[in-house]
Order: structure tokens, then sequence, then C-alpha cells
């Protein structure tokens, strides 16, 4: 309370700055300093309306090997479908918008209308003239080389294509396990992306490129992801939850080799009919015809043993001139 002024002391201070005998007090350095830095020089950041940053870069990146391992997984399928060498790579992954993606497109090129479940979104996967055209000459019993000038697709010709889709679809939906499991079915083939929208021109996409290459066809195979078909799974798209998905792909790997090497050891078997208590003279004088009489009954069921253990009861016959076993029911471990 020392601090505060009196009505007086507040009076005297009000008519000293009226009559200019009190000047004001400089500036401090800082702030003179803070004014003086030049608009060029300052920290800005510019941001961009028309492309706004919807996916973060580890979710790109997350992508990026979703689509790598599609493109290792569709190149050996499409190797025995076609009967000859397929490479493909995953040459780029990119937040762009749909109007941009579809700019991008050649025309005419076949654009595949994918329903991608459980999400509500959609994607459009387009298969460039070149690889199609080099698809169909391959699989009519050309060495692959696609014509000059793009076209359209006969119905025969779509025919092919349709069949190398559920292949592209069944490795598509491989890849994205370790995501989460999708179901990828087609809804519709178009030639033209004006015909082929699955979201606005102004949503942000990702679409993803992979170069394809077999015999003497180059071309390339697209994949457009709109934001919307995405957003459910968004916080799995990171680079944690893929190597810890990894490392459980590698540990149910591990088992099942485990389990399979178990599965091979060689585990002897023995039925037995019965026990008795007979002495060392009896022992002795025992010759052939000579009948024993066990603890069981003839119709009564035996044990299978194994290491020791009853695991199994049955009937005694005979198979093919062999003496067998029918099981008929299994031994409580209780």
């Amino acid at each position: 309370m020392a601090n505060l002024l009196s009505q007086n002391e507040v009076d005297v201070l009000m008519k000293a700055i009226s009559s200019g005998q009190l000047a004001e007090q400089p500036e401090p350095a800082a702030a003179r300093k803070a004014v003086s830095v030049p608009a060029s020089q300052r920290a800005i950041k510019l941001y961009d309306f028309k492309h706004p940053v919807m996916f973060l870069k580890d979710q790109l990146r997350t992508l990026q090997m979703i689509h790598e391992s599609f493109a290792r997984t569709l190149s050996n399928s499409l190797s025995s479908t076609l009967r000859t060498i397929v490479n493909l790579k995953c040459i780029g992954v990119d937040q762009v918008s749909y109007g941009e993606f579809a700019m991008s497109l050649p025309d005419p090129c076949t654009l595949v209308n994918l329903r991608m479940r459980p999400s509500e979104g959609r994607v459009l996967m387009a298969i460039h003239p070149a690889v199609s055209l080099g698809i169909v000459d391959r699989v009519t019993g050309g060495t692959g080389i696609s014509e000059t000038a793009a076209r359209p697709l006969t119905e025969i010709e779509q025919a092919i294509i349709d069949e190398v889709v559920v292949v592209v679809l069944r490795d598509l939906e491989t890849s994205w396990s370790r995501i989460m499991k999708f179901s990828f079915s087609s809804e519709g083939i178009e030639y033209s992306a004006q015909f082929a929208q699955v979201t606005t021109e102004e949503d942000t996409v990702v679409a993803t490129t992979l170069e394809v290459t077999f015999a003497e066809t180059h071309g390339m195979l697209s994949l457009c992801y709109p934001f919307r078909t995405l957003n459910p799974v968004m916080e799995k798209l990171s680079a944690k939850h893929w190597i810890a998905e990894e490392q459980k792909a590698q540990a149910a790997k591990s088992h099942d080799n485990i389990q399979a090497c178990v599965a091979q050891i060689p585990l002897r078997l023995s039925a037995h009919l019965g026990k008795t208590m007979i002495t060392v003279q009896e022992l002795l004088d025992l010759k052939q015809n000579d009948v024993l009489l066990m603890n069981r009954e003839i119709m009564q069921m035996v044990d299978l043993e194994a290491g020791g253990k009853p695991r199994f009861r049955g009937h005694l016959g005979i198979s093919h001139g062999k003496v067998a076993l029918l099981i008929e029911e299994r031994v409580s471990r209780e």
C-alpha cells in the first residue's frame, strides 16, 4: 500500500504533465530494438490456404512404407500372372488437392473407383494406358508392348484388366493389414477423371505413385486417398504403430515356425491291453497256448499312451493286416 499516491500528489503530477514541466521517460532499449527490426528479417511462416497440411510427415512416411510393401508383393503376383518379370517401385507419396491429382492423369486413363471398408470414403486407382494396354498385349500372347496411342479399352480388354484388378486389391489389403483390416472392392470403372469424382477438387488427398516395368512396357499406377477416407485411421498412421505391428508379425511368424518344427518331432504311441500279476515260477512255466487273464474285459476300451500318459481311449482291431486302434474318446487332462 506504500506505493499508492495520495490525491494531492496525483493533482500535482497531472499539472506538471499539462505544463510540460515533467519530461516523458525514455523508451526502454529492448523496446526500441524490437521496433527497429525490419519486417523482411522477421521469422514469418507462410501458409497456403489452398493447400492445407492435413497429413503429418510421420503419417506420410508410414503411407510410404505401406505402399513399398505393396509394390514388393504386387511385383511377385503380377510376375506370376503375366509370366514375366514385373518390377514395381513406389516413387512418391504426396499431399496434393484432388484437382491437382486429376490434372496429372492422362486422358484416357483406366480409373477404378474403390470402396475401402469399413471406412465411409472411397479410393481412386488410376492405371495409366501404357500399363493397361501392355498387360492386355502380354495376356493375349504378345511380348508386352503397349500401343503408342492411348485409347479406351474394349469389353474383352476390360475383362482382362478386371482380373488383374482382383490381384491388385488382394495385395493391397495385405499391405494395409498391419495398420487395419480393410476390404477393397471395385464399384465401377471410368476413363476420364471428370467422371470419377471421389471427392471435391479442393479436398486434400494423398497421391501414391508406383512405377511399373515389365517386358517393353513402362508406365504408372496411382492411388488417390482422400482425407475423409483415411481420417478414421490417422492415429495409427505412425512409424511407432508400424514398428509395433511389424514386431508382432515377426513374433507370430517365429511362433509358427517353432510350432511347425515341434510338429515334426516323432512321438512313440503305445496301447496297453491290460495288466496281471504272476509269480516267477508261473513265468518260468509259461508255454505256447497258455492263457493269461488281464485286468480288462474284452469289450472294454484300452488306453493309448504318449509320453507315458494316457491321451486317448479306443478299441483294438485289425486294419490292412495290422493291429490297429479305433480312437473313441480323448482322455481328460484333469
